[in-house]
């Protein structure tokens, strides 16, 4: 095993096997979704877009910081691929119906069957889920089926205990992608205002016992006991919940106004 291999899988703290089973790639998704944040900072910075893998490598690895979802869907595609799983690119359109490469996700094919593995979800937890269109899923704690849409189209949708109903998270497009497919849509939704993820600041994450999510300057952490909201007053205040629930230390070097800009989305 290469040596930034198995830093990868320590950043996880994954200890299991290797083999390509499909309860490892579930354990796999679950230390990474535990281990590294989806987070924004570096749109927020102005930073340039890259998915290179020497970049990626040097960001989640070496700076331990999380990204957002071409960053973690791509790395984790990388992990993959090195331990000799059957892996490939996938897109998906989130908020609108025309944007095929919205969102970028992973294809993995084990006996015959092809799962979809997300990692950079930043609106929640997405287990490895078999493609099949009709059939209830379970994972974290939740509910999917996948329902076959016009155009031969997969949408994913997560039952919703408020109301009782599927809601719908994905529309999920056939074709094989390349990472360089992605970077066009990547650079414009980086433009500063341009999208949420290049307005205001925007993590999640999952743990054993809780899940994480911060927007703008509202922080929801929520269990099996229940949800609970933190309201985020100042600049401090931010730096702490960021270390603390998310692991980003030390947090990006933003002027007190521009803290308070993406902390309030103006």
């Amino acid at each position: 095993m290469s040596a930034r291999l198995q830093d990868y899988l320590d950043r996880l703290q994954y200890k299991g096997p290797h083999c390509c089973t499909l309860p490892v790639l579930r354990d796999l998704a679950a230390a990474h979704v535990t281990a590294v944040p989806f987070e924004n900072l570096d749109m927020l910075l102005e930073k340039p877009v890259s998915l290179d893998w020497e970049v990626l490598w040097d960001k989640l690895l070496v700076s331990r910081r999380g990204g957002v979802c071409h960053e973690l869907n791509h790395a984790f595609y990388y992990l993959l691929q090195a331990l000799g799983f059957d892996v490939s690119l996938g897109s998906a359109g989130v908020d609108t119906d025309d944007d095929e490469l919205e969102h970028m996700n992973i294809r993995v094919k084990l006996k015959g069957k092809t799962y979809l593995v997300d990692v950079g979800f930043a609106s929640g937890l997405i287990p490895p889920l078999c493609l099949e269109e009709g059939a209830e899923q379970t994972g974290y704690g939740e509910r999917f089926l996948f329902r076959r849409e016009e155009g031969d189209v997969l949408a994913l949708l997560k039952f919703d205990r408020a109301t009782g109903m599927y809601q719908p998270l994905h529309r999920l497009y056939r074709p094989e992608r390349r990472a360089a497919d992605f970077i066009p849509g990547f650079q414009a939704a980086s433009i500063p205002g341009a999208t949420p993820f290049s307005s205001y600041i925007i993590c999640s994450r999952g743990t054993q016992e809780n899940r994480c999510r911060l927007v703008r300057n509202r922080l929801m952490v929520s269990n099996s006991a229940g949800a609970r909201k933190i309201l985020i007053g100042n600049r401090e205040e931010c730096i702490t919940v960021l270390e603390r629930y998310f692991g980003i230390s030390p947090a990006p070097d933003f002027s007190e106004a521009r803290w308070k800009a993406i902390m309030n989305g103006s």
